[in-house]
């Protein structure tokens, strides 16, 4: 008998403890989220919409832009298409992030107005004569696709019209000629 209550008593301080340590976990648990939810707290600054507190005046004052420099968004709108579409250089987005300080670029809001750099950007006139291309220094499929059709993933369709002279596509060579097929 006295084996029997000796094994009860282990049992016992086993449950004890488990139930002490679950209940210390639950505890560190509950600390770590509370702790995250205090410190995600605070305000939200999303450039372009302006603070309901603040007066009309003061409204004004922070929204004196040229109509020019300003872009207001639109459903579906992404930097990288504003920025294809201003400035003709999807690249750019990173431009028009920096300018509004955008700490979430990949988050515009319909509606929000946003400060276009003043940017000196060459827009180049693509050559395609007769549904040709003429590979030039720094071009890639993507960057040509880009150019010609404005959608890199056009890539594939134009390596496929031109597998007869490139068997890589990362490999293409300066003043090649390249057929540029019609996209349906």
């Amino acid at each position: 008998m006295n084996k029997k209550s000796n094994n009860k008593l282990i049992k016992t301080s086993e449950e004890l403890i488990s139930m002490i340590m679950g209940l210390i976990i639950v505890v560190v648990i509950a600390f770590l989220i509370v702790n995250l939810i205090e410190r995600t707290k605070g305000d939200i600054n999303i450039p372009g919409l302006l603070n309901i507190k603040q007066s009309e005046e003061e409204a004004e004052e922070q929204v004196e832009l040229d109509e020019k420099e300003v872009y207001e968004v639109k459903a579906g709108d992404n930097l990288w298409g504003i920025a294809l579409e201003e400035y003709g250089d999807g690249f750019m987005w990173t431009k028009i992030a920096e300018e509004n300080n955008l700490k979430t670029p990949g988050i515009l809001l319909v509606g929000q107005k946003i400060k276009l750099p003043k940017l000196e950007v060459e827009k180049e006139e693509v050559m395609v004569d007769a549904g040709q291309y003429t590979v030039v220094k720094g071009d890639s499929l993507w960057k040509i696709s880009v150019k010609v059709y404005g959608d890199g993933y056009a890539w594939s369709k134009v390596w496929e019209a031109n597998r007869d002279q490139i068997a890589n596509p990362d490999l293409i060579e300066i003043g090649m000629v390249l057929k540029m097929p019609e996209l349906n």
